[in-house]
């Protein structure tokens, strides 16, 4: 989807907003999964990479930061839309769907809530409504939220053994960013 960068920055604004009292949380924008070969293994783990190709920064779980949030996109689907209404000219009306997730580890001495109950919140704090240059609308809803730390590390952490403490915790959400777009309106990108 375009403008996923710039829609993922507006829901951390979100998040942040919300959880002021935890300066020193990091809220990470969209990773994608980098791969490393050690020895016959090959691992992959979420990392931040820029255009070059290049791990910027590979998002860890460090006992220093006491929650740490990244976006994954994971799908998008498309329905192309009819004519547009009177006065539209010939602008054709599309949808574009694209599924996320929104993963959260932390420490539960540090943040002192409860992982499920943190969840809600953070599903609370989604913004209903983003907004980007060309898109006729754009809305964001949560579809659902895995609590298993298990299932959660094993989906990001490919190859690599599950080591989350007792007392940390890893959640994921699953969200959806729907909108309407008029065909050929959105931002041109330098490529």
């Amino acid at each position: 989807m375009v403008y996923l960068p710039d829609i993922v920055n507006q829901i951390n604004a979100a998040l942040k907003s919300r959880f002021g009292k935890y300066p020193t949380a990091a809220y990470h924008g969209l990773t994608t999964s980098a791969v490393t070969v050690d020895g016959d293994r090959t691992m992959s783990f979420p990392s931040i990479i820029n255009l070059g190709g290049s791990v910027i920064y590979d998002v860890s779980f460090s006992k220093k930061i006491p929650m740490t949030i990244y976006h994954r996109a994971l799908a998008s689907s498309f329905t192309v839309g009819t004519q547009g209404s009177y006065g539209d000219g010939d602008l054709i009306n599309d949808q574009c769907t694209t599924s996320m997730r929104l993963v959260c580890v932390g420490n539960r001495i540090d943040i002192a809530i409860e992982p499920e109950e943190l969840a809600m919140i953070l599903v609370d704090t989604l913004p209903t409504g983003v907004s980007a240059i060309g898109v006729k609308y754009m809305k964001v809803y949560p579809n659902s939220i895995q609590y298993d730390a298990q299932t959660v590390f094993a989906q990001e952490f490919k190859n690599i053994p599950f080591n989350i403490g007792p007392e940390r915790f890893l959640f994921s959400i699953n969200y959806t960013i729907g909108g309407g777009y008029f065909r050929g309106c959105l931002k041109n990108c330098d490529c």
